[in-house]
């Protein structure tokens, strides 16, 4: 009986030592057709004990290409957090470069980190106003590399391959640009850029961004367009505001605009919010910047890859870093989260036209004499009285509130603007999203 079972055993090893044959096959034939990086994620989740599988000598045999660099082109737009992100990034600067990123954008100067060096900031500041040249001001190097062909893909110069872009020669303005990218993409390092002004430049037909040159230029980074989603209801009255604060590009309400004791000098009269929101839901396209989604629907057809983070709710420079490419910068957000940014000061915090309207109908009604005091001046003590004096803020002023047939467009444009988003980040959206954002 002994030895009757010692021959079953036999025959049902051999057995299985057959069926497990054409398993092992199938196995290495699915292997085949996958990637070659996919292949060693599926070989070292495996059981490394199962010699049938794999065997520990084939993995040292397995040449793995190493990640490419990252290159995260933050944009904005204006008015959903940009300040506080680019804030973020100059104060973890240090943590950044643990992380092996290094950023290249806005520098605020409340937020630099005490450790920070003489010699690498202006390292850094001479390396932001390339970037600022090559992607921002530079609309006449824009045209010419309109104009500029890149070599073709057979010839001596070929660009877009695993080697790099291209020589840096083939680029004529960009050369400086393309310089900086080549030195960090040589040595691994990822960069990150923040500059909310590009997204005008990206959407507006009038300026020829030079998208074609931008992917070219980036062959052999891994490339993310980093997008700030805010709702679009409270997006408009913020960027309404943000045309009327000192700066380039923003209208000025300096001079009086006539009427009464106010001497006319060829000053204008602030729009009311309300006028200009109507205006932007009416004719998206006429915008002084443009919104989210017009950023995503311009950086999505020039073929670049875009992540879209929201601006609602608490965390969206945590989420920012946290999400970064690589699996983020582990020491940057131990950082945010050892509190390092909660005493960093509020960035470009919205400001009321209410008290230059209040000027305005005071000097109208003969209650200031515009031929002796400015608009300026008079603005800025209504400002500090009810502020500073009174503890009033300018809700508290007598304000003209929209009726439901005013609010109905702008509600339903800002609801079709969140369903959107929502499709992008490939979550549902229903009733109780509707709720929430009502």
């Amino acid at each position: 009986m002994m030895k009757i079972s010692h021959l079953s055993w036999v025959f049902w090893l051999v057995a299985v030592g057959w069926m497990w044959v054409p398993i092992s096959l199938i196995r290495f034939q699915s292997l085949a057709h996958e990637s070659h990086q996919t292949q060693v994620v599926r070989l070292l989740s495996a059981d490394l004990r199962d010699t049938h599988v794999v065997q520990r000598s084939e993995l040292l045999n397995v040449a793995v290409p190493p990640p490419l660099p990252s290159f995260v082109l933050h944009v904005g737009p204006l008015k959903t957090a940009t300040t506080s992100l680019q804030c973020a990034f100059t104060s973890l600067r240090p943590e950044l470069e643990a992380d092996r990123y290094r950023y290249i954008g806005r520098f605020e100067d409340p937020c630099m980190p005490p450790s920070a060096s003489k010699a690498d900031d202006q390292l850094r500041k001479r390396e932001e106003k390339v970037f600022e040249d090559a992607l921002l001001w530079g609309a006449r190097c824009h045209k010419a590399l309109g104009k500029l062909e890149p070599p073709p893909e057979n010839s001596t110069e070929s660009v877009g391959n695993d080697l790099g872009p291209g020589p840096i020669s083939s680029y004529g303005c960009w050369g400086n640009f393309v310089s900086v990218l080549e030195k960090y993409r040589s040595n691994g390092t990822s960069i990150i850029y923040s500059e909310e002004n590009i997204s005008t430049n990206m959407v507006k037909d009038r300026i020829n961004f030079p998208y074609r040159h931008l992917r070219r230029a980036l062959t052999g980074w891994n490339v993310q367009v980093l997008v700030v989603h805010r709702r679009l209801f409270d997006w408009m009255p913020s960027a309404h505001n943000e045309l009327y604060k000192p700066g380039p590009a923003k209208q000025r309400l300096k001079r009086w605009p006539g009427g009464g004791l106010c001497v006319n000098k060829g000053g204008k009269d602030a729009p009311t919010v309300m006028n200009n929101v109507a205006q932007m839901v009416s004719k998206p396209e006429g915008k002084k910047w443009p919104d989210t989604l017009q950023v995503v629907d311009a950086a999505q057809s020039a073929g670049l890859h875009v992540v879209l983070e929201s601006y609602e709710g608490a965390g969206v420079v945590s989420r920012a870093v946290g999400n970064l490419p690589g699996g983020g910068a582990p020491t940057a957000c131990r950082a945010i989260a050892s509190g390092r940014l909660d005493t960093l000061p509020r960035g470009n915090p919205s400001v009321s036209l209410h008290h230059d309207m209040l000027t305005v109908a005071a000097c109208r009604a003969g209650a200031v004499n515009g031929t002796v005091v400015t608009r300026t001046e008079v603005r800025d003590y209504v400002r500090e009285r009810l502020e500073d004096a009174d503890g009033m803020s300018p809700l508290s002023l007598p304000l003209d509130c929209p009726g439901k047939e005013e609010l109905a467009p702008i509600l339903a444009a800002s609801l079709d603007d969140e369903r959107a988003a929502f499709k992008l980040w490939k979550k549902d959206w229903g009733r109780e999203e509707r709720k929430a954002h009502e």
